[in-house]
């Protein structure tokens, strides 16, 4: 990268590439450049993998430019920004992919004994 931005808004509309494939990219290239995705897609997935391969924010179209200001703001001074109309899902599948590992995990903990009076009680018995 010939250039060495201090910040990025990548527009996200490339229908051929996998969502978050460039962010890496850019990083890699120059990690001190923090990057905004500006995109009209919302996707969990993609929101998800742009934060994961170093975004900083990600930004809805429709918020127009008052979010996209905030974001700029915000990772200027070395914040992460989400587009509000996001929280809710990204939330949600924080706590789904908690939860999943929250109860696994407990299972796991049991002694030998007690999966055996948890599967008793499952059954029916006490």
């Amino acid at each position: 990268m010939a250039l060495k931005p201090d910040l990025v808004i990548l527009p996200y509309m490339f229908a051929d590439l996998p969502c978050a494939t460039l962010p890496r990219g850019i990083k890699e290239a120059n990690p001190q450049t923090e990057i905004i995705i500006f995109s009209q897609h919302g996707d969990e997935t993609c929101v998800h993998r742009a934060l994961e391969e170093g975004a900083r924010a990600y930004v809805l179209r429709s918020s127009r430019t008052t979010g996209l200001i905030e974001a700029i703001r915000l990772v200027s001074g070395g914040q992460y920004y989400l587009d509000p109309a996001l929280h809710s899902a990204i939330i949600e599948s924080y706590l789904n992919k908690r939860g999943e590992s929250v109860r696994e995990q407990g299972y796991e903990q049991l002694s030998k004994r007690e999966r055996e009076v948890f599967q008793m009680l499952v059954k029916g018995q006490s």
